[in-house]
């Protein structure tokens, strides 16, 4: 639910590697515009903001944000302004913009095909699984396979097959479908059509959590304090309060670690997540969780701290530009069974270097 777009460069970088400068970001963004309901803090940019033709996708500010002045404050002790992040992104505090609508999650669904269901070229598909794309003898996409209800059907195109099925299941049905590197795909027993190193660079933007910093004023999240009728009753009548709050997050920010400051160029490789979470009973149980650190460590670190029930918030530093390279490859030409996935998070010592000096900051 966060809308952050991303940095300039990045979308030039990705032109300069395709040799497809329609990924240029001056390129890009009309269609980020296009697709905007935009309801947030800085309408009156309009090269960033301006309302095009149609737009579905709805993005709106917070009105709720706990900590957020003291965020943005201690940001510009440190020299750094409190701006827009999305328009464009670069360094400086401010708060988060999302894609909900009356503080209610507004998705892919809810923004780009609930309002389309009815069209006559348009076929929603439910229950399905696409497990594998038909390829004619020239290589060309031509249908995809998928299965529903334990049946195997085919839908055909007399185009093109978009393939948006994410980080992992895209890499997971071009495999399948025996795009990929050619070894690779003998050892499961698929059939190569076009040897490619499909799987070879994965990259996952690392993060680590910093917490608890306690504070002293009533201004986080605990839920068995905060959260009764009231709080139930302002997210479902007026769209306001905790409960909008994806992960109870409320601002952001980006900056450069010091080997992008010697550059000159502003495109920060960092970027800091506020979150105004108490340490509530479970805390620990939920964090375990998230990150598979023990339970019992995590206990017995915020006991220590005494910091059960206390105000606090928590930090989270991500990795916005990483250098070390994953692998997906398939556990077998099983359409069905999950892909093994090797992160390699921190193999370029290059990452844990960034992180480090993120947390030092």
């Amino acid at each position: 639910m966060l809308y952050v777009r991303g940095h300039p460069l990045d979308y030039d970088l990705w032109a300069n590697i395709t040799g497809d400068p329609g990924w240029k970001y001056e390129n890009v963004l009309p269609y980020f515009k296009k697709s905007l309901d935009y309801h947030g803090a800085y309408a009156d940019n309009e090269k960033h903001y301006g309302q095009a033709g149609y737009g579905y996708l709805n993005v709106e500010k917070r009105t709720y944000k706990p900590l957020h002045k003291y965020f943005v404050n201690g940001g510009k002790e440190l020299g750094y302004s409190e701006i827009d992040l999305n328009g464009p992104q670069k360094s400086g505090f401010g708060p988060l913009e999302v894609t909900q609508r009356r503080g209610e999650r507004h998705g892919t669904f809810a923004a780009f095909l609930k309002n389309f269901m009815g069209r006559e070229n348009l076929r929603v598909i439910k229950y399905a699984q696409a497990v594998k794309i038909k390829l004619d003898k020239n290589q060309r996409a031509v249908g995809v396979w998928y299965i529903q209800h334990g049946k195997k059907l085919l839908a055909k195109v007399s185009k093109e097959v978009i393939l948006s099925s994410g980080s992992v299941g895209s890499p997971q049905l071009l495999l399948l479908s025996g795009i990929g590197p050619k070894e690779h795909l003998k050892s499961v027993g698929i059939k190569p059509r076009v040897d490619l190193p499909v799987g070879k660079n994965m990259k996952d933007h690392l993060a680590t959590m910093i917490f608890p910093f306690i504070i002293n004023v009533t201004q986080s999240m605990i839920p068995e304090r905060d959260f009764g009728l009231k709080t139930f009753t302002d997210y479902f009548f007026q769209g306001h309060g905790p409960l909008t709050l994806p992960t109870g997050t409320s601002s952001h920010a980006f900056f450069s670690s010091s080997f992008v400051k010697k550059t000159g160029i502003d495109w920060p490789d960092l970027q800091l997540y506020l979150m105004a979470v108490g340490m509530y009973g479970s805390f620990s149980e939920d964090i375990s969780s998230l990150t598979k650190v023990r339970k019992e460590l995590l206990d017995k670190y915020l006991e220590s701290a005494s910091a059960i029930g206390k105000d606090a918030f928590v930090l989270m530093i991500n990795l916005a530009r990483v250098k070390s390279f994953g692998e997906l490859k398939l556990a077998s030409k099983d359409p069905l069974k999950h892909p093994i996935i090797d992160p390699r998070y921190l193999s370029d010592p290059h990452d844990l270097k960034v992180i480090l000096e993120g947390k030092e900051a």
